[in-house]
């Protein structure tokens, strides 16, 4: 709890910095099996780089515990690679709009019901994880003022890591501010499938975009849940969690 307050102290005293761009995301989440899992992942950039040019490269660093896996995300580099700019003096409308981020990070995590490995094996702990993720904003949803909740994007996300830890999600937002979805899961090696849902509750979650590389980035607090099935050993689950993203910008 101590690295967790330090983190957030140190999130909420650069918020007034008008040139760091900073995100934070946390989140909880417990299922029937009588498993938790909780992340806290902070993100940052400078806004401009020497040239005066927006910088869409996030820095970023986490600590999680994942079921009965324990971890810490040393350092890793979110890349924006479809940044759109839009003009601040209209209502900031956007003709065609897709956003793709690839992400890369070096990782040092530990299953706690193992025993630990020995201080000339320690390299046993490290791993690394690469992702990519996708979103569409149908033309009708397009318009930062105009339009609060985004319905009708479509989002894709794949992670993976050597240690054939994978998530793939696919989700869609019919209506208001409503995530459905379906996703894929595999840790240390057990295959789920769920159908979860997502619900984003600040109704101004887009609004005071200051950037346009931000523009897709929700701030508030979401509610998901659904149920989990396991392919091993062909049972169902129930999860339901809690998280908010932050943004100064």
């Amino acid at each position: 709890m101590k690295k967790i307050f330090v983190i957030l102290v140190m999130f909420v005293a650069l918020q007034s910095n008008a040139q760091i761009c900073l995100r934070t995301n946390t989140s909880i989440e417990g299922s029937t099996l009588k498993q938790l899992s909780f992340n806290e992942t902070i993100y940052w950039r400078k806004r401009f780089n020497s040239e005066s040019q927006l910088k869409t490269v996030y820095n970023f660093c986490s600590i999680y515990k994942l079921d009965s896996i324990v971890g810490i995300k040393i350092y890793g580099m979110d890349v924006d690679l479809m940044s759109e700019k839009f003009d601040t003096r209209k209502s900031n409308s956007f003709r065609y709009w897709n956003k793709i981020r690839v992400g890369f990070v070096l990782i040092m995590e530990r299953n706690i019901y193992f025993p630990p490995l020995p201080p000339e094996k320690i390299y046993g702990y490290l791993n690394g994880e690469a992702y990519f993720s996708y979103l569409h904003i149908p033309h009708q949803s397009r318009g930062d003022r105009a339009t609060k909740s985004r319905r009708g994007s479509i989002a894709l996300f794949l992670s993976a890591t050597p240690t054939r830890k994978i998530l793939a999600y696919a989700k869609f937002k019919p209506f208001g501010n409503v995530w459905i979805g379906a996703s894929f899961k595999q840790r240390f090696p057990i295959p789920k499938i769920c159908i979860f849902t997502e619900i984003e509750l600040n109704q101004k979650g887009f609004d005071k975009t200051k950037v346009e590389s931000s523009k897709d980035l929700y701030r508030g607090f979401t509610i998901f849940c659904g149920p989990e099935y396991n392919l091993t050993n062909k049972s169902y689950s129930f999860s339901l969690g809690i998280k908010y993203e932050g943004r100064n910008h």
